[in-house]
């Protein structure tokens, strides 16, 4: 089945909006789509001018989508989603590997089991989290759930607002802290750990500065 200057070729293949293809078993190109929008496979588009959707049970929806491998949902304009069982659904947004959530305007998560929710967030690597505007997870399990937060490392964790955690199983907590070095924490606002266990640490406050140097000091 076919619209106007479209092009349908396989076991009920549709393609049911003008100038547009759909190609393979079951592909569907629906009425809502717009003109150059091509579906291959198994894979639907359901929406959209010049969306693609190529492979396995894909679904692409919004102007110029992309879902390619199997299966995979981009929903959104400029959506990208590509591999196995990712799920795009911000605008702009992008997924790449497998089982990777990206769901935040521009938000991007690539590798495996890795999401990315908020407005411009990136997650990558092996179950890595940016779970709010503007955060950044790298690395194995890496975890940035604040406002502007940056986690890099295993383990690592990054949960105050403007916080950075780089290294394996570092701690940010606090607003505006930084933890570098492995397993070292710093948990107080405005507060700095650097080294392996936190050796040294340096909270400065609106009026005071306090310096710890090893533990025993």
């Amino acid at each position: 089945m076919s619209g106007d200057c479209s092009t349908a070729i396989g076991d009920a293949s549709r393609a049911l909006t003008a100038s547009s293809v759909a190609i393979g078993s079951g592909a569907l190109v629906s009425a809502a789509a717009g003109a150059g929008s091509f579906a291959g496979g198994t894979s639907s588009v359901l929406s959209g001018i010049g969306a693609v959707s190529i492979g396995n049970l894909n679904t692409a929806s919004g102007n110029g989508a992309v879902a390619i491998g199997d299966p995979n949902v981009a929903i959104g304009t400029g959506a990208v989603a590509v591999g196995a069982d990712n799920t795009v659904t911000g605008q702009g947004a992008v997924a790449t590997g497998n089982f990777n959530a990206a769901t935040g305007l521009g938000a991007v998560a690539t590798g495996d089991h890795n999401t990315a929710t908020g407005n411009a967030a990136i997650a990558q690597g092996q179950g890595s989290n940016a779970t709010a505007p503007d955060s950044i997870g790298f690395g194995q399990t890496a975890n940035a759930i604040n406002i502007n937060a940056i986690s890099i490392g295993t383990t690592s964790i990054a949960s105050g607002v403007s916080s950075t955690a780089i290294g394996n199983t570092a701690r940010a907590t606090g607003a505006n802290s930084t933890a570098y070095g492995a397993n070292s924490t710093a948990a107080a606002a405005n507060s700095t750990a650097v080294g392996t266990a936190s050796p040294i640490l340096v909270e400065t406050a609106s009026v005071s500065l306090r310096k710890s140097i090893g533990p025993g000091s």
